[in-house]
Parts: structure tokens; C-alpha cells; sequence
């Protein structure tokens, strides 16, 4: 989760080279991750119209590692949890490699800019 969690910081990071004021998103991901995620309540208590949420928390790598703990501290059978990792994996290797290629491109960008000789917050 954590490797997953740092090519979401990479992604950030390099929005937030084009945009010098990005702080924001960084703190705002994480919440809406974390009510989405499932950390607070379960992904299945979304019904009815609210149901495109479950889709869109199933996108989200918080949702899967929780599922994979939850299962774990239940002493649940391997074959039940075996679904979440590898999607955990695949999900970290794709958002790494997203997040490099976004903080290289922020970083050329601004140094071609002159954003790092500029003063960040007139």
C-alpha cells in the first residue's frame, strides 16, 4: 500500500509543479480516499444512486490493503484475501510509474521555467 501511496505523492507532486500551488490536493486526495476507501465505513453500504461510489473506491489502492487486513486479523482463509494483493501490486507498479514520468516532466518543466529561482509564495 505504501509503494502505491508514493507514486500517488509522485503524482501530486508533479501537479504541483505546473500549478506552484498544490499543497491542496495532496490533503485532499487523502480524505476523499479515506471516506471512499473505507476506512470510516464499509465500500457496501453504498446503494442506490450512491452506487457509482463503490466503483470509484474500487479504484482506490486504500480500499484493497483494508480489505486485505480486515480478512487477515479475522484469520480468514488465504484463498478469500489472495484477490486483493496482487491488484494491490499492480496498482502500485502503475501508479509508480505514472508518478515518475509526471515529476520528471513537473521538474523539467520547471526548470525550464525558472520556477525554482522564483520565490514559491509571493
Amino acid at each position: 500500500m505504501f509503494v502505491a501511496y508514493a507514486g500517488i505523492g509522485m503524482i501530486i507532486s508533479g501537479v504541483s509543479l505546473f500549478l506552484r500551488r498544490g499543497n491542496f490536493l495532496f490533503v485532499a486526495f487523502f480524505q476523499v480516499s479515506a471516506v471512499l476507501g473505507g476506512v470510516f465505513f464499509p465500500t457496501e453500504l453504498f446503494r442506490g444512486d450512491l452506487r457509482f461510489l463503490s466503483y470509484v473506491s474500487n479504484s482506490l489502492p486504500i480500499t484493497h490493503a483494508l480489505k486485505e487486513v480486515r480478512l487477515a486479523l479475522i484469520h480468514e482463509e488465504i484463498s478469500n484475501s489472495a484477490a486483493h494483493g496482487p491488484l494491490l501490486v499492480m496498482m502500485a507498479l502503475i501508479l509508480a510509474f505514472i508518478g515518475l514520468v509526471l515529476l520528471q516532466k513537473g521538474l523539467i518543466w520547471a526548470r525550464k521555467n525558472g520556477q525554482f529561482s522564483k520565490e514559491l509564495y509571493n
